[in-house]
């Protein structure tokens, strides 16, 4: 599959990566398109549920927890009615992409949704599961952020946000373990560098830099990450090394990765 392809040839593209931004017909929404801040937040948990649809007591449960039936329902039509005006400005048939029957709400454009997360889960299963080299690459570069960071205090975001970002990180050290058996040594060493950034205490991406470093015969870089892993386990989690990682720094010293 062709990322650019289908972003493009989505007649809705929404992306929870990074940014929230919602594409119409290849036309982005300004930031204030949708207003209301809880049209927008229904927007996103809609995008992210799985077949772009939620029952309707569970959004009403998520975004007005405080209010009576009658009232909260008031407040949700309000919500949808504001997506659908926003949508109407790009597309005057795009406001009925935005179904609600008596128990569920659901997006369903002509021709379907695409969105940065559905197309960052595809690559990275597949990659993860066949080890391929080019979904590995494309699911790494879908990811283009952490979930809704604007969102990052908001519950019903948090699991799912953890779950992507435990999700990029198999890509990143994956897809390093096909570029280091390939003999990419530098490309392997940046997506554990990228992998590191994201989470320090990650021992895989540590002993995976001992080893490229050992290959391309710089044994003092890797002593040193043994040394940076070391105290970065210590100072973060009070833990002391795996015995993978003590048995990589053994390796090096015998030289088994020259």
């Amino acid at each position: 599959m062709n990322t650019s392809k289908a972003f493009s040839s989505s007649r809705l593209v929404i992306k929870l990566l990074g940014e929230f931004t919602v594409f119409i017909d290849g036309q982005k929404l300004s930031n204030t398109a949708i207003k209301g801040r809880k049209a927008r937040k229904l927007l996103k948990i809609l995008a992210h549920q799985r077949k772009y649809q939620i029952v309707r007591e569970h959004a009403i449960d998520i975004l007005w927890p405080e209010l009576k039936v009658k009232a909260a329902s008031t407040q949700l039509y309000k919500a949808i009615y504001h997506i659908r005006q926003a949508f109407r400005k790009h597309n005057k048939g795009a406001e009925d992409w935005i179904k609600i029957s008596e128990n569920f709400l659901r997006i369903a454009p002509p021709g379907g949704l695409v969105t940065d997360l559905n197309l960052f889960q595809k690559f990275a299963r597949t990659g993860l599961k066949d080890k391929k080299k080019t979904e590995l690459e494309s699911a790494a570069s879908i990811y283009g952020g952490e979930f809704l960071p604007m969102e990052r205090y908001a519950g019903w975001a948090s699991f799912p946000r953890e779950h992507f970002r435990q999700l990029y990180l198999d890509v990143l050290t994956y897809l390093a373990e096909v570029y280091e058996e390939q003999e990419e040594f530098s490309e392997a060493a940046e997506m554990l560098r990228y992998a590191l950034d994201k989470e320090p205490t990650l021992e895989a991406a540590h002993q995976g830099l001992m080893r490229i470093f050992a290959k391309k015969g710089q044994s003092t870089r890797a002593f040193h990450q043994y040394n940076i892993c070391k105290e970065i386990l210590q100072e973060e989690l009070g833990l002391a090394l795996s015995p993978q990682t003590n048995k990589t720094l053994d390796d090096v010293q015998e030289g088994k990765f020259c």
